[in-house]
């Protein structure tokens, strides 16, 4: 594991964790932020294709350059340390160079390693691989992220913040668990809403999200973890999308003026 992953993760198991709210899935309903509270606007959404990749590729140490064809054709990508590929095997890539969040940024003050370096671990193995790959300042993936089906923890390490519109959340890093399936990623292909601001309340965060065809069903879970709690909402998907919405845990629902520790998104399959 990486410094940077350790020095999150033990703020986070040090964090107060004082209030875990669980929000009710089934269907939602649009609601807005209650008016007068700061909050941010954001909007975005990950791109990806799905591929396979054009020859085999054994497991290294570093992360390694690999050629995939996509529905645009031939392109290479970075498959990330500890991973193999055979010949043909489908993949999911994660396109470079377009922001994945509006007004994601990186703080490039006392890191030491790449601003926004990003790992995978391959479960149910616990290793943490370097992925050779780093949020961009302007919010986006510096190279092609290439991952063979599976299940995959990220990790982004920060310090980061989404800025805009005069509102400014920080967020020492960011967490991702889901699937490649068929060439697919669980990741939102588009977002949609209002987040909260620093030293703010957690109320207005509204956000909508759409999920790619291949996980149109199952349930997914928005986790902020931060100094006066923990903020914890399960939606279950219709048709592909859902809303996180109506955070509000009492006193924990205020924001600490230094932001959050770690979000995290899920997407799991419904078990019967």
């Amino acid at each position: 594991m990486s410094w940077s992953s350790k020095k999150i993760f033990g703020l986070v198991a040090g964090a107060t964790i004082a209030t875990v709210v669980a929000g009710c899935a089934g269907s939602d309903s649009s609601i807005g932020p209650n008016p007068g509270t700061p909050s941010i606007p954001v909007s975005g959404g990950v791109p990806q294709d799905r591929g396979t990749s054009d020859n085999a590729y054994g497991a290294t140490s570093s992360p390694q350059q690999v050629q995939v064809t996509t529905s645009t054709g031939p392109t290479s990508g970075l498959l990330p340390a500890g991973i193999s590929l055979n010949a043909g095997e489908q993949v999911g890539t994660i396109s470079p160079n377009q922001a994945i969040i509006s007004g994601l940024t990186v703080n490039q003050g006392g890191r030491q390693a790449p601003p926004g370096e990003i790992y995978v671990t391959r479960l149910p193995n616990t290793t943490q691989n370097d992925t050779g790959i780093h949020i961009n300042n302007d919010g986006s993936l510096s190279g092609r992220l290439v991952l063979p089906n599976g299940h995959y923890r990220v990790f982004i390490a920060g310090p980061l913040a989404i800025v805009r519109g005069g509102g400014r959340l920080d967020m020492q890093s960011m967490t991702i668990d889901g699937w490649v399936q068929n060439g697919w990623v669980s990741i939102p292909a588009t977002i949609d809403g209002d987040i909260p601001v620093n030293g703010g309340s957690s109320y207005p965060l509204a956000v909508d999200i759409t999920m790619p065809g291949e996980f149109a069903t199952g349930q997914v879970e928005l986790m902020i973890t931060h100094a006066n709690g923990v903020l914890d909402q399960k939606r279950t998907l219709n048709a592909g999308a859902a809303q996180f919405h109506d955070f509000v845990v009492g006193s924990n629902s205020a924001i600490p003026t230094v932001g959050v520790q770690n979000v995290e998104f899920d997407w799991r399959p419904l078990v019967p």
